[in-house]
């Protein structure tokens, strides 16, 4: 394991992040540039990236708590973020779907809420 290399903008700082922190380096292109990917390996070797990367915000309900953000990605998947802003206990959850976007989130406040680990 190499120690000392304590500059994050240097690609040696990074390939000692990967080597010390069991991750792959794993390159894709980017629009019209290449871009490095990195992404932790599980026990069975496969990829454990972040599972809501291509999710992009579409709508948000922030007026009064709770406050909802409805996310999609390019195949009409669709999570909801419902967060309830109560003093020192705010909380966050989610609900789920794969069709039906408009309806879905015009109907924001009765969908069927869980915790991250529960929905995903």
């Amino acid at each position: 394991m190499r120690k000392g290399i304590t500059d994050p903008t240097s690609s040696d700082y990074l390939n000692q992040e990967v080597w010390n922190n069991n991750l792959e380096q794993v390159p894709y292109e980017s629009g019209s540039k290449n871009a490095l990917a990195v992404f932790n390996i599980g026990e069975g070797g496969e990829a454990t990236g972040d599972i809501l990367a291509n999710y992009k915000i579409w709508k948000k309900d922030s007026d009064n708590t709770p406050n909802y953000y409805m996310f999609v990605d390019r195949n009409g998947n669709w999570y909801i973020l419902r967060e309830t802003l109560s003093a020192g206990d705010d909380t966050y959850e989610y609900a789920v779907g794969t069709t039906d976007i408009t309806t879905n989130w015009t109907d924001r406040a009765t969908q069927s809420y869980g915790r991250f680990d529960e929905k995903f």
